[in-house]
């Protein structure tokens, strides 16, 4: 039995303020996907008083993701069950389109390899033993990571 698990985008980054007050995650995103900026002032104009490359402001091209291009890479985790254990785990690299949709990368692609590696370098940095090998593990057509 397979189980495909979803993960939600996230990273890290400084929260903005607007008249002197944190702005609440939504009314952030919907100033980034209305564009409810005052005329003439710039998404970098934005950033500039939070300064960091993690600051939440309207990104060109990605009007529903204004957010680091890191939050962009995803996953889909994937589970494989031999009765009542996991036989294996590992996940499809992503990348999260303009549209605001995953899309899965095939692990020859850049995009796929810069996924995996991004992956290692998180795991390494969190202290983790967890490997990821490339095996015969697909689902829908899409090579899969393992977890070793």
């Amino acid at each position: 039995m397979r189980s495909v698990v979803a993960h939600g985008k996230s990273g890290n980054f400084s929260i903005p303020r607007f008249r002197g007050a944190p702005m609440p995650g939504g009314r952030k995103q919907q100033i980034a996907q209305d564009d409810l900026r005052p005329q003439g002032i710039t998404a970098r104009d934005l950033a500039a008083p939070h300064k960091g490359e993690y600051v939440i402001y309207p990104r060109d091209g990605y009007p529903l993701l204004p957010f680091h291009p890191d939050t962009r890479m995803t996953m889909i985790g994937l589970c494989e069950f031999e009765d009542r254990s996991i036989r294996r785990a590992g996940f499809i690299p992503c990348l999260i389109n303009a549209a605001n949709q995953p899309v899965p990368l095939t692990l020859c692609s850049v995009e796929g390899r810069r996924v995996l590696a991004y992956m290692r370098k998180i795991t390494g940095e969190a202290g983790l033993a967890t490997q990821y090998a490339r095996a015969d593990f697909r689902v829908g057509g899409c090579e899969a990571v393992i977890a070793t």
